[in-house]
């Protein structure tokens, strides 16, 4: 999953908590940001 930069993680994590999604999808961006730094 390289293709996505982490800006891009990062802004769709942001986007994701504004809207409330899931904590489970929340949670799985937040591993592949982490994966990335």
């Amino acid at each position: 999953m390289d293709v996505l930069s982490l800006d891009a993680l990062i802004k769709a994590y942001e986007a994701a908590k504004k809207q409330k999604l899931s904590d489970d999808f929340l949670h799985l961006l937040e591993i592949e940001i982490l994966k990335k730094k």
